[in-house]
């Protein structure tokens, strides 16, 4: 019976995927626990990593400068592109920075890779009802009356 969490070859390709990005300086050390995170929400998306079977790497510097990767193998896209595919999340200290997904050839090139969906139509700007945002639900001014 095999364990929940990461599979060690999802943790080599994402540690391949660094190192080709090449944005983590060299000064930036590895983060091995949990609690060398700067901030708790950083910290929680390290502890859920392993039981949600995703893989992480994370560098911090001296100024307390956060690099964090969370990855999962993207299997469906991985089959249908023949070639290894990571879905990537990227954050900085101050949040998510980068949602993307990642695809490696035999010659260990990382491209990222952009599906374009085709299952919904773009939305007709002349129709469309204007976009609220959470602060419209807070002034009454902009509440719409019948």
């Amino acid at each position: 019976m095999q364990l929940p969490g990461p599979r060690p070859h999802v943790d080599r390709l994402l540690q391949s995927l660094i190192t080709y990005l090449d944005i983590v300086p060299i000064e930036a050390v590895a983060i091995h626990d949990h609690s060398e995170l700067p901030s708790p929400w950083l910290q929680n998306i390290v502890i859920a990593a392993p039981g949600a079977e995703l893989s992480y790497r994370g560098f911090i510097d001296d100024r307390l400068r956060v690099w964090l990767f969370v990855a999962q193998m993207a299997l469906p896209l991985s089959r249908k592109l023949g070639a290894p595919t990571l879905h990537v999340d990227y954050y900085r200290e101050s949040g998510l920075q980068d949602r993307a997904f990642w695809c490696v050839d035999r010659h260990s090139k990382w491209r990222r890779c952009v599906f374009k969906s085709s299952q919904k139509p773009a939305p007709n700007p002349a129709s469309a009802e204007p976009a609220l945002t959470a602060i419209d639900f807070y002034r009454p001014d902009t509440a719409k009356t019948k």
